[in-house]
């Protein structure tokens, strides 16, 4: 009885799933093809498709689930929406079961789900047919899933470790216990290649005492910043860095045409190559020890950091210990050496995990926390105000960075020149920071060729993009890139596969709005003739184009219904009339 016991034990426990995986893996083979490609840059392009993705859902699920539970073609009609919902979720959006398995499908009928226990049912279509197979990453910019096959990703992983590994002088750390270490670094896949990011993992506790460390160390940063600013008239600590977001260069932009009406600007616009991964980690430890005097305290409020970080920053001695300088609980001080420590701790020393090794960077800063950009707006400021200091004082010049985006406007050619010289050939300095000519945009002709290789040189009255913004310099003008910058803020959309085809109308009309109203504005003010009738025709045919139908695909708006096609074709005479449609008052429903 006892060895029946125990063979039948075993033909469940590892017949059974040995069984299951080798239908995966079978089936994987068949829809989902290896690959056999050496570059790493077609490798993150041939991610998995939704065809490929939809056919592995249908062998997966012909083979865990009988077509007589509700028959053949209600079953591919099920799982096609199952693949649909999965495959195009972003980062950030959440899904139920429920939403998933909206057919109830009798599991009682099912032999093999009888052994399963409910949350092990739950987490079936992770454990055993998602995560089995692909590994599911985010886009960089979009935050968009992309699925790869996991023996594609880790070579696209290994590829990337390695070129991480000679970008930031990455070695392997011997006795250091991996629980001790809380962090392990990822790829995300970008345009031509991977980013790097430090990812915190393990207690939460510790992730909670790190995360406190850092939002300490920014709100010092820029207590630092800000004071500066206000008490000192030498150029700032950050350099040409914008301050206070991105949203305060409208204010310089304007004051800088207010200054310099007549002339013609001259645009350079780039950013540096490798920014994070570059930085001399001994130069960036003297600028901190110059800024941030050791033996200084910093009085921090509750409404600095927060009423919870403050409370678990005194439980865990953050303060400097000293009774006088704490003596309001609503209080926190801080001193500079505190300050380094945690900067050093979490961030330029900072050990990571890599396929069960520890290793640490000699050489950059990690990515992906607010403590790193800090960190680079102080580095490159010291530049700036070392390579840059007679430039940034000129009245007919404006240099304005973002992170390490820069944008230079001026009406001497020259300045724009020597500016495009030492960021594509560097300077005498120990700062390590070249520009990226791929990203290289001007607006006037240079004789250096070489330092324009992959640039893109466009012409007087053509737009320079920076940084979600269009900047027209011989117009004088700048208009927002609202589908960049705040393209998320045009419309939310988190659950779209309940939304009626009514609201995904409304949702298309409000993001092509907030995305083309600037624009056309820009286009507006011109007088009416055929230029400018043909060119609203080709503003109506780039909207629907790169901004309607990719948002439509995002919300799920189908091409197919009567009101659907009739919104489609209208829909470009509705962009020409300025986000109004009035020839047929029957149909104005259509457009809110």
């Amino acid at each position: 009885m006892h060895l029946l016991l125990l063979c039948n034990y075993f033909w469940k426990k590892c017949v059974v799933t040995f069984a299951e995986a080798l239908s995966i893996q079978y089936s994987l083979k068949h829809t989902v093809p290896r690959l056999n490609d050496s570059d790493v840059e077609s490798l993150l392009r041939k991610s998995v498709t939704y065809a490929q993705y939809r056919a592995f859902m249908r062998a997966i699920f012909g083979y865990l689930l009988p077509h007589e539970l509700i028959g053949k073609c209600n079953m591919e009609l099920a799982v096609d929406r199952i693949s649909s919902i999965l495959f195009k979720l972003g980062f950030d959006e959440s899904i139920r079961l429920s939403d998933l398995f909206s057919i109830p499908f009798k599991t009682s009928a099912l032999k093999w789900l009888r052994y399963l226990p409910s949350h092990e049912l739950c987490c079936i279509h992770r454990k055993f047919m998602l995560w089995a197979a692909f590994y599911v990453t985010p886009e960089n910019r979009t935050k968009l899933l992309r699925f790869y096959r996991k023996d594609v990703w880790k070579r696209i992983e290994t590829h990337s470790f390695y070129l991480l590994s000679k970008k930031r002088d990455v070695k392997k750390v011997k006795g250091v216990m991996k629980s001790t270490v809380g962090a392990q670094v990822r790829f995300l896949p970008k345009s031509s290649g991977t980013r790097s990011l430090i990812v915190p993992v393990g207690k939460s506790f510790l992730r909670q005492y790190s995360a406190i460390a850092l939002k300490i160390v920014c709100v010092i940063i820029d207590l630092v910043c800000s004071k500066q600013r206000k008490c000192s008239k030498e150029l700032p600590i950050t350099g040409a860095a914008v301050w206070n977001g991105i949203g305060g260069f409208p204010k310089r932009f304007r004051r800088f045409v207010q200054m310099n009406r007549s002339a013609r600007i001259y645009a350079v616009k780039t950013d540096v190559r490798d920014c994070f991964d570059c930085i001399n980690q001994n130069r960036l430890r003297s600028i901190l020890r110059k800024r941030l005097l050791l033996t200084k305290h910093f009085r921090l409020s509750a409404n600095m950091i927060g009423m919870s970080s403050l409370i678990f920053a005194r439980r865990c001695g953050f303060g400097c210990g000293i009774v006088d300088h704490n003596c309001n609980l609503l209080e926190l001080c801080v001193t500079g050496e505190m300050v380094i420590w945690f900067l050093e701790t979490y961030v330029i020393n900072k050990e990571f995990e890599y396929r069960g090794s520890v290793y640490r960077a000699f050489r950059g800063i990690p990515q992906g926390n607010h403590a790193s950009t800090r960190l680079c707006d102080l580095y490159l400021g010291e530049a700036d105000c070392e390579r840059y200091f007679e430039l940034m004082k000129r009245r007919d010049t404006l240099l304005i960075r973002y992170v390490d985006d820069y944008l230079l406007l001026t009406t001497d050619m020259n300045v724009a020149r020597k500016f495009l010289e030492v960021m594509h050939l560097g300077a005498d300095d120990n700062y390590n920071i070249i520009a990226d000519s791929a990203k290289t945009v001007i607006n006037f002709y240079c004789e250096s060729s070489e330092l324009l290789i992959f640039g893109k040189v466009v012409g007087s009255r053509s737009a320079v993009p920076w940084c979600g913004y269009v900047i027209y310099p011989d117009l004088r003008r700048y208009c927002i890139d609202w589908a960049r910058i705040h393209s998320e803020k045009a419309i939310a959309c988190r659950v779209v596969h309940k939304m009626s085809s009514r609201e995904k109308r409304i949702a298309v009309l409000k993001f092509l709005k907030a995305s083309l109203r600037e624009k056309y504005r820009m286009v507006d003010r011109f007088p009416h003739d055929k230029w400018k009738i043909g060119v609203m025709k080709k503003f109506a045919a780039v909207g629907t184009k790169l901004y309607a139908r990719p948002y439509a695909r995002k919300v799920r708006l189908s091409t197919k219904g009567r009101w659907n096609h009739v919104f489609w074709q209208k829909l470009r005479a509705w962009l020409r009339q300025g986000f109004t449609y009035s020839y047929n008052t029957k149909l104005s429903h259509l457009y809110g």
